[in-house]
């Protein structure tokens, strides 16, 4: 009886042991809060891509739609050169918070561009307006 008493104590100071570690390794282990880095070269390619959709769109939605107001078509221009703006200074940086920063801001001008194409023409516009 005084055999298996001895194991069994074995047995669950191993376990507390294991526990333990695991607890200290969880708590300790580095945060990575913002997922993949950010591939700056590539993802201007992309956005610059969907900045020319977005052009091709509203230039046609324009000639659809002569009656709109002119300031509309002027936002929506205004928001693609302040995207293009924001993302030529990207390739030169290399800290990922401020690339995450400014990858959300582009991605914002890219979403309101699309909002007023959407609100002139009233069918929503096809495209990558997350960019996620």
């Amino acid at each position: 009886m005084a055999q298996g008493n001895k194991s069994r104590i074995i047995i669950w100071t191993i376990v507390g042991i294991l526990v333990v570690l695991a607890v200290v390794m969880f708590v300790t282990r580095p945060k990575n809060v913002g997922g993949k880095p950010i591939n700056a070269t590539g993802y201007v390619r992309a956005q610059e891509y969907q900045f020319k959709l977005l052009e091709r769109k509203a230039a046609a939605a324009q000639s659809q739609f002569p009656n709109a107001p002119a300031d509309v078509w002027q936002k929506i221009a205004d928001q693609i050169a302040q995207g293009r703006t924001i993302m030529a200074e990207m390739p030169a940086l290399t800290d990922q918070k401020d690339l995450r920063a400014r990858r959300d801001s582009v991605d914002n001008c890219q979403a309101v561009g699309l909002q007023l194409l959407t609100s002139v023409t009233g069918k929503k516009a096809k495209g990558n307006a997350g960019g996620k």
